[in-house]
């Protein structure tokens, strides 16, 4: 998801929305500082992961931005589905896993300021 992030990246950028990408090769132990430190300088915080929307990356980071710096938070994530074979291309867009699915996250959080 990290190349999608970077894609969204600078399609955000077109439209003079700067967004910091970070990471996250673990959960456990999660990076709380290097978030933290990220998260409080935003205005909203979405994570993305090729996994269930519940129980990973971003559960983790919504328990640290509801305790600790709350601001409108959204999640890309495959959302209660089985896993299919196919072209990768065409299962992150089956998904909801795109760079494009990302960058209209962005953009709602942030029309809802």
């Amino acid at each position: 998801m990290v190349s999608e992030a970077l894609e969204a990246a600078d399609q955000l950028a077109a439209k003079h929305i700067g967004i910091t990408v970070i990471n996250c090769h673990t959960i456990k132990p999660l990076d709380t500082e290097t978030l933290l430190a990220c998260i409080k300088k935003s205005k909203v915080v979405v994570t993305a992961e090729e996994a269930q929307v519940n129980g990973g990356l971003g559960d983790a980071v919504a328990s640290l931005v509801a305790e600790l710096a709350p601001r409108p938070m959204a999640r890309i994530a495959v959302n209660d589905r089985f896993g299919q074979s196919g072209k990768a291309r065409e299962l992150l867009e089956e998904y909801g896993l795109t760079s494009r699915h990302i960058t209209e996250a962005v953009t709602k959080l942030l029309n809802k300021l």
